[in-house]
């Protein structure tokens, strides 16, 4: 496969290194194409790079299991940072991965990073409605009340002028449940249980669309395929047309 630009500038966007480190990068590492070492700046696009298949190119999307204690930010100042999860290239990556939407510090699950910015508003944007499941622990038993309030579509979160969109409740014990929710407010699983007397004790984002965290491990990362975009694109549009 032909590449428009250098080797060097490849290399050096998808994080391999910088572009006056690419030529002893070149030859210190196992840069492969068609089973030949490369050796010297050239057009072509590698296979892989020290037996591992090269990363993909713009754009790239990433799924990951964030662990509590996990900040969604590249600065340290308030913990550990989503990105020591990933390999130190994809920090330099250009352009750069971002978060789609946020988990808070103490929230663990499924959370994608991607360099696309057009894929990363529609995931994000409050006109569409992707479900996110969440496994919820609760403080006290949940009562009948609560449910009720939290799945019909009236309940307004303080601070806000209009009503939640009606989530999906699943009872699993008196203070264990699963919640899906169609929205993406700050702090929203918290603040509805909130709004109900309750607190959550523990949250976990089991799912966001139709992908789930038990493709990949916690802390690890998976790198999604062209067709399993498709696939959660087309669950957005599937949830903004219900």
């Amino acid at each position: 496969m032909k590449n428009k630009g250098s080797l060097f500038k490849l290399l050096a966007n998808l994080g391999y290194c910088s572009r006056k480190e690419a030529p002893s990068f070149i030859l210190e590492h196992q840069v492969i194409f068609k089973n030949k070492k490369i050796f010297e700046n050239c057009d072509l696009v590698p296979d892989s790079v020290d037996n591992e298949p090269l990363d993909p190119l713009f754009p790239l999307t990433i799924a990951i299991d964030k662990p509590v204690g996990y900040v969604c930010s590249r600065s340290h100042s308030e913990g550990c940072a989503i990105y020591d999860l990933l390999p130190p290239r994809f920090l330099r990556r250009t352009p750069l991965l971002a978060p789609v939407g946020r988990l808070d510090r103490d929230t663990s699950g499924i959370l994608l990073l991607t360099d696309d910015g057009q894929l990363n508003h529609l995931l994000t944007s409050p006109k569409n409605h992707l479900p996110r499941v969440y496994h919820v622990k609760l403080e006290r038993p949940l009562k009948t009340s609560a449910a009720t309030l939290l799945t019909e579509g009236k309940l307004i979160l303080n601070g806000e002028n209009k009503p939640l969109k009606p989530a999906k409740l699943e009872i699993i014990n008196q203070q264990e449940c699963y919640l899906t929710i169609y929205e993406g407010k700050h702090h929203q699983v918290k603040r509805m249980f909130e709004a109900t007397n309750n607190q959550v004790t523990d949250l976990r984002r089991i799912k966001f669309g139709n992908l789930s965290v038990t493709t990949i491990s916690d802390g690890k990362f998976k790198i999604l395929s062209a067709e399993e975009i498709k696939n959660l694109v087309a669950t957005e549009a599937h949830a903004q047309s219900v």
